[in-house]
């Protein structure tokens, strides 16, 4: 692993980096200053400077200034002196003429000087080094603390013609994330580099520590390839000690200041004057000890940094910390809690502090709390109040939370003491909705969901809530395999307000994708995100995410591959935001299915391992089944059949609810194909094709009937595919067809269309593998020029298809092609099967198996089975 290393590679700089190359070899420039925070990574690229000048063959030398070496004059350069010079210092001109010449010996280019911290030197050092840049005999690199006095001969390099001044930001949330890869060496999972650069802030020292500390935690874990955090982020000593290094700045007066901000949060200035001067509090800023934000008129004071908060709670004895609170609630209180966030504030401090609060308090701030899906503190809040009042809008509270938490077993508990106990349809139907989610998603129990909503909508008078629970109701039967069926219920719902049209949304555009008509799909579910965002925040409601779920989904079967893929990204960065697990878990199986249909299937296979690491971390049961086929099938793809078949193995003893159960079997069929049993595969796809078009999954049926056709039996499923792409609504199916079209046909220059169609809507494996056996068929016609030209485009597509190993892309070196027959029995030999096991699998006759053999054997050239693997050659 990358971090065991004590040098971290150079992330998010390249642009400075490549600007001081150029300033390396301008003659007009003298200095470079790099400027930036504690921690922000100034050494760190000054280093790479002074390497690539090393490289360049100049001389080059480091000093490092401090307070201690201050005391004496050229104590941070003396190591870099003559030692003639440096025993006599008095001498100003026989120092500068000593060291000058001491510089100019050492190459015929200035020497390239780097000293950190240059804001600590002696006014001696200072000077000298001036003098040496005026004079060309040193190009001087120096770091500067931003913050800190500058002395003016410092200031004065940059602010000179010859000098050049560079400012370092702290990293982005994107460069903290390739910085991470880098670092572990393997992805890592979206909400961990969300919370790494939340705690960060980017900062590249702070960055490093806390990665340290969650390996030695063992909260930083790898699954499957895939790095995530399964824990909070904790502090190392070092960064403890760098906080406090900069708090202890602060006087007594303002410690105060700045544990009472640890302790509640960001302050209203108006709140904190009664507390601190405000002096005190502007030279806490000055410092860069605390930060003042501006929202309309209200200016709100909060620390510098997130990891100031921990540093300074750790340091404070309980009972500080209960007299901060309490003292600050009394005083929002005081002032009326006018903001909106002002309950669940003060609720909180309460609880913190006492463990008790008032119970109208208590419950507005819960309801804030599930607005902001903290559902932790939803938990939190609501047992609270709970213990104070019980009542229904509060275990309903309670039931979603432990519901989005993964405690199925309580939600249930809490939802159908709610269930009985409301007397408002108000009520009901809310809890009823969320009661219906619980039983299916989270206890796998679909049946009794809508046994639930059945029963609850006899009670119900109103046309809104019959609607909401046919909405609801709709949902479950989708998700259950039946889409047509949800298409129906949902046919039956009379004229839907704004609510029940977002509920809606989620089960009509899914269930028109799976159905084939993914334009009025996509349609649909763009329409429920607006409706979405029009209605606002509301309880027992599904995520604004799942719209975008929807969107990807919609566009990926459609054959817009390369927008799916923008869409989950933006619907990923919504789901970290809003802490949806079960947002990000979705998003993540819709990156890994867009690779896949892409033709990346190590891609595919990283988010797939993604989802199902974020599926076990939040005690998901569902749809862990289904990612972890997908996850199998990204690995068979590349010809990984243990890890496929330990993904299947898994699957098999969870429970599901029979979502896309048709293309779970993908991953069966595909592990099976990379074992050599290509007739098994067939059988397996073409049963899955069967169920899915039963169950009017129409895209589904294309995909898997598509697969029958790269593993070689494209007559058999060819009129079907060409009846799916005529009732559609997708490029991709209709590819699909017209690859069966022309493999039925043999036809060279059809092949070489359908390649030309898959590559332009990105599919680079579908493409690789056309365009291979559209080589064949030119070669099989004659014409080895078209053939050869097909054989290199099919090279270059295969360079994007991250080592897939499928059969359309073995090429067996003969003269004369193997039929399709001979080149399953090939590779299953080449595999090491025996005539008996290969007979068995293809259900042949031992002696049949052993005919195809020999003249295969004439066509390779080859005289035994031995030879066999090493004459396929798989063109990548």
């Amino acid at each position: 692993m990358a971090e065991r290393s004590a040098r971290w590679p150079l992330v998010g700089r390249d642009g400075e980096l490549a600007d001081l190359a150029e300033v390396l070899d301008d003659r007009s420039r003298g200095s470079v200053l790099i400027c930036g925070p504690a921690g922000v990574g100034k050494t760190r690229l000054a280093d790479e400077f002074l390497a690539i000048a090393a490289a360049a063959g100049r001389a080059c030398g480091r000093a490092t200034a401090s307070a201690a070496a201050a005391q004496i004059p050229l104590g941070a350069l003396a190591h870099l002196l003559p030692p003639a010079v440096g025993r006599n210092r008095s001498d100003a001109v026989a120092l500068f003429d000593g060291v000058l010449a001491a510089f100019r010996a050492a190459g015929p280019k200035p020497f390239v000087l780097l000293v950190n911290d240059m804001h600590l030197l002696d006014h001696t050092s200072l000077t000298l080094l001036t003098q040496l840049v005026d004079a060309t005999a040193v190009f001087l690199v120096g770091t500067v603390r931003t913050g800190e006095p500058i002395p003016d001969a410092v200031s004065a390099l940059w602010r000179g013609d010859r000098g050049v001044r560079v400012d370092l930001a702290e990293l982005s949330g994107p460069q903290v994330h390739q910085l991470l890869c880098a670092v572990l060496g393997g992805p890592v999972e979206a909400g961990t580099v969300a919370d790494v650069y939340a705690v960060s802030r980017g900062n590249l020292l702070f960055v490093r520590e806390l990665v340290r500390g969650a390996l030695a935690s063992g909260r930083l874990v790898a699954e499957q390839g895939v790095w995530r955090l399964t824990g909070p982020l904790v502090s190392t000593a070092p960064l403890v000690e760098l906080v406090e290094r900069h708090l202890g700045a602060a006087e007594p007066a303002g410690r105060a200041v700045l544990d009472l901000l640890a302790t509640v949060g960001p302050v209203g200035l108006t709140e904190l004057a009664g507390v601190a001067a405000m002096e005190l509090l502007e030279q806490l800023e000055r410092g860069g000890l605390v930060t003042v934000m501006v929202e309309g008129r209200r200016h709100e004071v909060s620390l510098a940094h997130p990891l100031y908060a921990e540093v300074l709670r750790g340091r404070l004895p309980l009972l500080t910390r209960r007299r901060l609170l309490l003292q600050h609630a009394d005083r929002v209180e005081r002032t009326g809690a006018r903001r909106s966030g002002d309950p669940l504030r003060v609720a909180t401090w309460r609880l913190d502090a006492d463990g008790t609060a008032d119970p109208e308090l208590l419950l507005a701030a819960t309801r804030m709390a599930r607005y902001g899906h903290d559902f932790a503190t939803v938990r939190r809040l609501a047992l609270a109040t709970l213990a104070k009042r019980a009542g229904v809008e509060t275990r309903l509270l309670l039931g979603e939370a432990l519901y989005e938490l993964g405690r199925f077993a309580e939600a249930e508990a809490e939802l159908a003491i709610a269930q009985h106990d409301a007397v408002a349809e108000s009520d009901l139907v809310p809890v009823i909705a969320t009661r219906v989610r619980n039983l299916t998603w989270g206890m796998l129990a679909p049946e009794r969901a809508l046994q639930v909503s059945h029963g609850g909508r006899a009670r119900v008078c109103g046309a809104a809530g019959r609607n909401e629970l046919l909405a609801v109701e709709a949902r479950v039967q989708l998700h259950s395999g039946h889409p047509a069926e949800a298409m129906k219920t949902l046919a039956a719902q009379d004229a839907v307000d704004l609510r029940t049209a977002v509920l809606r949304a989620v089960p009509l555009a899914a269930g028109l994708v799976l159905t084939g008509q993914c334009e009025r799909g996509l349609a649909v579910a763009r329409q429920g995100f607006e409706d979405h965002r029009r209605l606002g925040e509301q309880f027992a409601m599904v995520h604004p995410s799942t719209h975008l779920i929807n969107e990807v989904l919609a566009l990926s079967e459609a054959g817009r591959l390369a927008d799916a893929a923008e869409r989950a990204i933006e619907g990923s960065e919504l789901a970290v935001r809003d802490r949806s697990a079960i947002g990000r878990i979705w998003f993540a199986y819709h990156h890994g299915r867009c690779a896949l249909l892409s033709g990346r299937p190590r891609t595919a296979y990283h988010w797939f391992a993604e989802s199902v690491a974020l599926c076990r971390d939040k005690n998901y049961p569902w749809p862990r089944r289904l990612v972890l086929c997908a996850l199998a099938t990204a690995a068979a793809v590349r010809g990984q059949v243990g890890p496929a078949r330990n993904a299947l193995a898994e699957a098999a003893a969870l429970g599901d609810i029979g979502y896309l159960a048709c293309e779970q079997q993908l991953g069966w069929a595909w592990t099976a194909a990379a074992s050599g049993d290509l007739a098994g595969a067939r059988q397996l796809l073409l049963a899955a094709a069967d169920q899915a078009a039963d169950t009017a999954h129409y895209c589904s049926e294309a995909w898997l009937r598509h697969d029958v056709v790269r593993l070689g039996e494209p007559a058999s499923v060819c009129d079907r595919l060409v009846d799916l792409a005529a009732q559609g609504e997708s490029d991709l199916i209709d590819c699909y067809a017209r690859h069966a079209r022309a493999a039925v046909a043999d036809d060279p220059e059809l092949l070489a269309g359908a390649a030309d169609r898959f590559e332009a809507l990105g599919a680079s494996l579908y493409a690789a593998e056309v365009a291979l056996a559209a080589a064949l068929a030119y070669r099989r016609s004659g014409r080895p020029r078209d053939a050869a030209r097909l054989d290199g485009r099919a090279a270059d597509l295969i360079q994007k298809c991250e080592d897939a190993q499928t059969p359309g892309l073995l090429r067996p070196a003969a003269a004369v092609p193997l039929t399709r027959r001979e080149s399953e029995v090939v590779m299953l030999a080449a595999r090491g099967a025996t005539s008996k096991e290969i007979a068995g699998a293809l259900h042949l006759s031992a002696r049949t198996v052993d005919n195809h053999l020999q003249s295969a054997y004439a066509k390779l050239g080859v005289t035994r089975r031995a030879e066999l693997a090493t004459v396929l050659d798989r063109v990548r």
